[in-house]
């Protein structure tokens, strides 16, 4: 049964800015959509010609397209050490599918990097905080698609990851912009940099004071994308539900997709800090599949 805890903030819902940012983000953020993921770009140039083209003309955040365009993704990871069967599989480091980076842990593809930088409506001079920093891929994009003049501060717990990261960031004269941390085994977040601009992370929540703590962190004004863990136990997509305010998952509660791998159906939750008190937030997308905080 899905535990009830009172929740600190009033939850309210977005209004029609975030009706429209949601709108826009539709096809970028579906990965069933036809062709997508079947299409296997076989270069850089070509990976990005075609993200201009399923972005259907619509009015995102064009600096994020420009920084997809200006970081190859080869330099975040070495291709040549991933498994054979992934290379079996005939995909390329430039095709709409995660490749390894180490430890079995993957850099996100093109397509999720642009749906991430786009999703959070970002703005020259924020400080922004990544949970989860993997190769620095999106950390990097992140940055360049906010502007000059943002800092972004990244977090990761796994310190090989946290070693290729930094190297990256270093080999592309970025450690002054981008600040990638070790993260912290008490708690989500950087507490100690607060407030933030922006908050996001690939990993999905399952408990209102995993949301609420990096809530916490956000300055007035503030927003937070994270995905939260479907509810129900059911491989009928259609008798999910969703994570709501006051909602403490347990594994019983868990909407599984991939046990094997760990992996949950979760949807992606934003949430912007209307004030000390108050929140508002709005569900962007459905589907997803992500890693459970540990």
């Amino acid at each position: 049964m899905v535990r009830k805890v009172k929740p600190k903030y009033d939850y309210l819902a977005f209004d029609k800015e975030y009706d429209d940012l949601r709108a826009e983000l539709t096809f970028l953020g579906d990965r069933d959509r036809k062709g997508l993921i079947k299409h296997i770009p076989q270069s850089h140039e070509n990976m990005v010609r075609f993200l201009n083209l399923v972005k259907d003309n619509s009015d995102m955040n064009l600096k994020a397209l420009e920084a997809i365009e200006e970081f190859d993704r080869t330099e975040f990871f070495d291709w040549d050490n991933n498994p054979q069967n992934v290379k079996d599989q005939n995909i390329t480091p430039y095709t709409f599918e995660e490749n390894i980076i180490a430890n079995g842990k993957t850099i996100p593809s093109a397509h999720i990097a642009l749906y991430t930088a786009c999703s959070l409506n970002l703005k020259d001079g924020q400080k922004i905080l990544e949970i989860g920093a993997g190769s620095a891929y999106n950390a990097v994009i992140v940055q360049h698609a906010a502007g000059e003049n943002s800092q972004v501060y990244s977090t990761e717990i796994d310190p090989d990851l946290l070693d290729i990261a930094r190297k990256n960031v270093y080999s592309l004269g970025l450690e002054s912009k981008v600040k990638i941390l070790p993260a912290s085994f008490d708690g989500l977040g950087l507490a100690e940099n607060e407030p933030f601009d922006r908050i996001y992370t690939d990993l999905a929540g399952t408990t209102t004071s995993q949301v609420e703590s990096l809530l916490d962190q956000l300055a007035i004004g503030g927003f937070l994308r994270l995905s939260m863990a479907k509810v129900g136990n059911t491989p009928d997509e259609e008798e999910a539900k969703f994570w709501e305010p006051g909602m403490n998952l347990t594994s019983d509660d868990l909407y599984l997709s991939v046990p094997e791998k760990n992996l949950f159906r979760v949807s992606s939750f934003a949430f912007k800090k209307v004030s000390e008190t108050q929140v508002e937030y709005r569900r962007l997308s459905v589907g997803a599949q992500g890693p459970l905080f540990s």
